[in-house]
């Protein structure tokens, strides 16, 4: 027998709440799944909610370090690229094709009872 093995990718939104307790929104989960050929090392971490607040915090902790560095550079006048030469299309009058249109003339006048057969629009 076959062995088949996925791997689950699951996005879980969560509220990271002042006395550190996690609320997830249960109803707002996505789940994706690919397939693998085996099964990855086992990791020892327990996935309780000190560990999940911990990794939290840490990744907060590490955006607000990332944005504090971003206004300290933005103090500084960073030079602006060169704006890059648009590409023009440039179209020849010899290469526009000329229409040639027909004045079509249509009538409704009464005709001859002969000319059942053919049209009464008059080409010219």
């Amino acid at each position: 027998m076959i062995k088949k093995y996925v791997m689950a990718t699951i996005k879980i939104p969560m509220e990271l709440k002042k006395d550190n307790t996690i609320e997830s929104f249960s109803e707002y989960i996505d789940m994706s799944f690919e397939k693998i050929d085996k099964i990855p090392e086992k990791k020892n971490i327990t996935f309780d909610d000190k560990y999940i607040t911990e990794k939290i915090n840490n990744f907060y902790s590490f955006k607000e370090s990332e944005s504090e560095s971003e206004s300290e550079s933005e103090s500084e006048p960073e030079p602006e690229p060169e704006p890059e030469e648009q590409k023009s299309i440039i179209i020849k009058k010899e290469e526009i094709k000329k229409k040639n249109k027909k004045n079509r003339i249509t009538t409704f006048k009464i005709r001859d009872k002969l000319l059942h057969r053919q049209t009464s629009r008059k080409y010219i």
